[in-house]
């Protein structure tokens, strides 16, 4: 039987809360489950109730929004985590993915996008605002020779991880295990002095791997 995926808000800003259910309002996919100021409410939700989404902004003003996406990603890996902010340095994006988000929605964002970020990270996608990926390609310097000398199936991962996929998606798609896909990722860090997703974008658009 279809049911609708269940997003959850934990946001200490009402006015954003009620655009996002305003937005939601009507969908045949999504709905509003509940919304939250405080995190232990929303803990105790997520222990009775199915819940697809998170839509989790870090910024809130009763805990680090950092440690609310840990424990989440901990206790309840499959939901999907997107972290909802009005920050857009690079650290604190990094710090999102490193930390277990499945996205990053800038505040600012048209509300346009936010239905595709919805249907990105539901496919087990990973999904940045269009306005990081700008920035992002604004930010990085001319072309320079390609040192970090990649396998082509390590080229093949990398693209695939700069498409903002994760590794299930991309094992799938390639044919190969998880586990490649992981021991690839690793190396295309390593070679390439990345540490993170953004720094990798980075360097692939750099390098001319990625448009």
């Amino acid at each position: 039987m279809f049911r609708l995926k269940n997003i959850v808000i934990l946001d200490d800003q009402p006015l954003y809360i009620h655009g996002l259910e305003h937005v939601l309002e009507g969908s045949t996919k999504y709905r509003v489950a509940a919304s939250f100021n405080k995190a232990l409410d929303l803990y105790c939700f997520l222990e009775k109730n199915p819940v697809d989404i998170v839509l989790l902004d870090i910024n809130i003003s009763s805990v680090s929004g950092f440690q609310v996406l840990q424990k989440i990603k901990l206790m309840y890996p499959d939901i999907e985590v997107v972290i909802v902010s009005s920050r857009s340095d690079e650290k604190t994006i990094s710090r999102a993915f490193e930390s277990g988000a499945s996205g990053y929605f800038t505040k600012d964002s048209r509300i346009v996008e936010f239905l595709t970020m919805l249907n990105t990270v539901i496919e087990g996608e990973m999904y940045t605002s269009q306005k990081i990926d700008g920035n992002i390609k604004k930010a990085s310097p001319c072309s320079q020779q390609d040192k970090a000398n990649l396998t082509e199936k390590e080229l093949e991962v990398l693209k695939k991880i700069c498409e903002e996929k994760n590794s299930h998606t991309i094992a799938q798609e390639l044919d190969i295990s998880i586990h490649a896909v992981n021991s690839r990722r690793k190396s295309i860090l390593k070679k390439t002095d990345s540490t993170n997703l953004v720094s990798l974008i980075k360097f692939a658009y750099v390098e001319g791997h990625i448009n």
